[in-house]
């Protein structure tokens, strides 16, 4: 029983690092993204942006959910967040004033325009119509008519299977296992 316990833990922790490296690498230019680390998103009377953090991507879906295309980007992987400038570019910035903090511009179709090391000022004021539940499951709202409309959800499954939630869901297999072995397994 120990070996077969030794066994699953050990292919669910590599599986959980395998995915991690791995996985992100599997993604090309226009596939969607999964949005399990999604930072911010914004909207224009077209289309709603997605920013995940993870695979530093942008997911572009129409205004009623359906994917678009996807596109990767320069960022910290950080705290940064997607705003939309009054240029109508795309832009990836840390939200603070500090001068050392990089700029990406991008266009909506995901060209790279420049990178500038000023803090925006020209952003665009988010619609309130639009807000997110960026929980293990990504969801998207849009405010109408008083009401919640769900425009966006990845399955559960989905976001449970690529990182990085499967290095996390590794660790919580491995750990509690170890310490149930030592009580239950004694030498």
């Amino acid at each position: 029983m120990k070996k077969i316990i030794h066994f699953f833990v050990v292919i669910l922790f590599l599986y959980g690092i395998i995915s991690w490296f791995l996985i992100p690498y599997f993604f090309k230019k226009g596939d969607e993204f999964v949005l399990s680390d999604a930072r911010s998103f914004v909207a224009d009377n077209k289309n709603i942006f997605i920013y995940s953090r993870f695979y530093s991507a942008v997911n572009v879906y129409d205004t009623f959910g359906k994917f678009i295309a996807s596109f990767p980007i320069k960022g910290y992987k950080g705290e940064e967040k997607l705003y939309l400038t009054q240029n109508n570019e795309l832009a990836i910035a840390h939200p603070s004033d500090f001068s050392d903090r990089v700029t990406f511009y991008y266009s909506k179709d995901g060209k790279f325009l420049r990178e500038d090391y000023l803090p925006i000022k020209d952003t665009i004021n988010r619609d309130n119509q639009y807000y997110s539940v960026p929980l293990v499951c990504y969801k998207l709202y849009r405010k109408q008519n008083n009401k919640d409309v769900l425009i966006l959800k990845q399955s559960y499954w989905k976001t449970l299977l690529t990182p990085p939630f499967s290095l996390l869901i590794g660790f919580f297999i491995l750990f509690p296992t170890v310490f149930f072995e030592k009580l239950v397994f004694k030498d």
